[in-house]
Parts: structure tokens; sequence; C-alpha cells
């Protein structure tokens, strides 16, 4: 299983290629990157204009396509997340494209709400306190935590962020505890009152806050649906328009991305996170983002981060560009963090003698060590061509078209 990226035109070809025809001057190799590469995870680097969406969408395309090559196994399930929410159009190519691909259960966000809800008390708890401030002290987010614990796990489990507010407002948890005649209730209750009304005040301020940007639009409604129920997904973050909600956000729907990838599902999923610049700068977000990287390797799940620059990964950067499997850069102005992934080699470099009438003449040299790939074509790279760098090697691809009909994607 192999996505077909482009031609290739310079680079490892006898490592990075495969033979596809012949010209006038020699072999034609093209470049495919199989599901076994992607599940070890790929960054984007592109910026407006450059061709980078070209590339996610054919990426896309070709794995939407394998369900139709392999009609006994379901198809990649594939979750596209737009974090500037800007890309009408590629929305609408998108969802075309898992049409055509026949794909049945296609969703849209913010248009049908999804369940933010799903899961079990802990990973709730875990999924709501990463949205807060991980600058505070260990100790204050620990008790924040304990208290989130105690307010989700007294009653049935939330399905609202309404409901969490209800139960954290001072004095909710502990009678809630005290309505239930059990053991494990009343250490509840004995925990919960050992909170101060402050404590409580406090805990509910941050969630009201969160509730302020993301609102209702992750809440558990009859019509909600899920990522494990999804065929194909399309989600719009509003990075350009709402930075703060953007970040609660995306943070809240990395975490439930990191919980679908452990559910050790036979199904293969396919997750594009595009414009990342949108919430790179927050730490929530871009630290969430190295960390489901980090830990979803050979999970079955294929993650695709898309930024503008290197530098728009957020403080992850390093770790986001070092852990993936894939670094694809097209056109980029600051490539040196890109070019040191392929390695450098020795090269022989003259030392001159500007002799009389402007003549130079050789008068000794030197080794030193020089980027396999060069900064300057990456600074200088053509719309829709690209370098690939995986493990030490690297190719120059002409990236071709996004698929577009089945009969064409076999």
């Amino acid at each position: 299983m192999k996505a077909f990226l482009g031609t290739v035109l310079d680079g490892d070809i006898a490592q990075m290629g495969t033979k596809i025809g012949s010209s006038e001057i020699g072999k034609v190799y093209g470049f495919g990157i199989p599901w076994e590469q992607i599940v070890r995870h790929a960054v984007i680097i592109g910026g407006t204009g450059t061709g980078k969406t070209v590339t996610q969408m054919r990426l896309v395309s070709t794995f939407m396509s394998f369900g139709q090559a392999n009609p006994g196994e379901p198809p990649i399930r594939v979750i596209f997340i737009d974090a500037k929410g800007l890309a009408d159009q590629n929305r609408h190519d998108f969802l075309k494209l898992a049409r055509i691909q026949g794909y049945q259960k296609i969703y849209s966000w913010p248009e049908a709400p999804l369940d933010g809800f799903e899961g079990d008390p802990s990973q709730l708890r875990e999924r709501l306190s990463g949205l807060f401030n991980a600058g505070e002290s260990s100790f204050h987010h620990a008790e924040s935590v304990s208290m989130l614990d105690l307010a989700i796990k007294a009653g049935k489990p939330p399905r609202t962020l309404q409901t969490i507010l209800d139960r954290v407002k001072p004095g909710a948890t502990e009678r809630l505890y005290s309505q239930i005649a059990n053991e494990e209730s009343l250490i509840g209750k004995q925990v919960a009152a050992t909170f101060s009304n402050s404590q409580w005040n406090s805990l509910y301020l941050r969630l009201r806050a969160i509730q302020a940007t993301v609102g209702e639009l992750l809440d558990a409604t009859v019509t909600s649906w899920s990522l494990q129920s999804a065929d194909a997904a399309w989600i719009s973050i509003p990075g350009t328009s709402s930075p703060q909600t953007a970040g609660d956000i995306a943070a809240w729907i990395l975490a439930m991305l990191g919980e679908l990838a452990i559910k050790n599902e036979s199904r293969k999923t396919l997750v594009i996170l595009d414009e990342f610049s949108a919430v790179g700068s927050d730490h929530r977000a871009s630290r969430a983002a190295a960390g489901l990287v980090e830990r979803t390797r050979s999970s079955g799940m294929g993650i695709i981060i898309g930024s503008q620059t290197t530098d728009s990964l957020g403080d992850a950067a390093l770790r986001l560009l070092q852990t993936s499997g894939t670094v694809i850069s097209h056109r980029n102005s600051s490539p040196q963090d890109i070019c040191e992934l392929a390695g450098t080699i020795e090269a022989w470099e003259d030392t001159h003698e500007l002799k009389a009438l402007g003549r130079r003449s050789a008068t000794s040299g030197r080794l030193q060590q020089q980027y396999r790939v060069s900064p300057e074509l990456v600074r200088s790279l053509p719309v829709g061509e690209c370098i690939i760098i995986s493990s030490g090697r690297w190719a120059h691809i002409a990236v071709s078209r996004p698929l577009e009909y089945p009969k064409n994607c076999l």
C-alpha cells in the first residue's frame, strides 16, 4: 500500500524512487510513500501558493482510493483538520473526494456537532485538564485536576460542559456525593469538603472561560458524531478569527485523537492537521501535537502536520521534525532545520588567488562539510515541487495533481 506522490527529479533516486517508465534521456522514477511510513508520521512545510495543499490532497485522494482497490477491508478513515478555518474550497474538494471514493459516514464540523464527551471519566478528566494553563505550578495544576476528577465522577458521566460547570460550583460536588449511599461516595464527599469555596470557584471560572470560547460545539447531543464512527471528516477550527478558541478546540480534539489511536482498532486512520501555524503559538496545541506524534507511532494512525514554516510549529518544532518519519518541504525561506535532517557530506573547496586582468588561480583547498540538500534549492523551489527527507535520504519531487476519480486511483 503506497501513495504515489510524484516524479523524482534528483536526490537518492535508487533508494527513494521506483522506475515507472523511460524517456529520451533515461529512466523515469516515481516516488511513493507506503502506509508503513505514514504511520511514522510526516510534517509538510510550505507557504501560501507553494503547492503544500496539492501535496496534502494528493496523499488524501490516494489513500482514500485504497478502499476501492481492497473491497474486503474498511476504507482508511481520513480526518482533515483545517486550523485556520478559511479553506472553504479545500473543504469542498475533500468532501467531494470522499463521496467519489464511496465513503458513507462523511461529516463536517462545526456544521454537524462533534461528540467531545465520549469515553470514560478518566479520559474526560485528562481531556479537559489538558486545556488548563500548563505554566502554573505543578501543585495548583494537580489540585485542579483532583477537583475536576471529583466533579466528573459525582453522578452519571457528564455529556455537556454545562453539566460539569454546574457540578463545580461551590458546594455542588459535595451535595451530589451526599445523595449516593455507598462507601465510595462518602469518601468523595469528605475529599470534596477539603477544598474551600474559593478553590471551587477558581475551577468554575477556568471552565467557564473554556465554555466561553468553545460554547456547545463539542457537547454530546442526539445528532453528534464521533471520531470513531466517521469514515471521513472535515474539522474547521477558527484559528484566524479566534485564536483562543482555536487553542482550546485544537487541544481538545488532539486529546481525542490520542484516545482513538490507543483503541487498537484494526482500521487505519489518516489525520491531516493543516495550517498548524494558526495554533502552533499556543503551547497547549503545539505540545499536544508533539506528544500525539510521539505516542502514536505504529499505532495504525498516520498524522500529517502542515505548517507554513518550521518556526510556526511552535515551541515543539524540533520534537516534531525529529520524531516524524518523513519531512516534506516546499519553498521555504528558512530551510536550515530541514536541510540538517538530510545530513552533510564532505566537499572540497578550492582557495583562489586573484591575478592580473582578473584571472583566478587555485592555490590551495580544504575538505569541509556541506548540506546534502542545498538550502538555496529549498529557498527557490518552483510551485508544485518539494524536497522529501526520510531516514537521512532525500529526493526532489515534482508533485502530481490529486486523483479525482476511482478509475485513476487503482
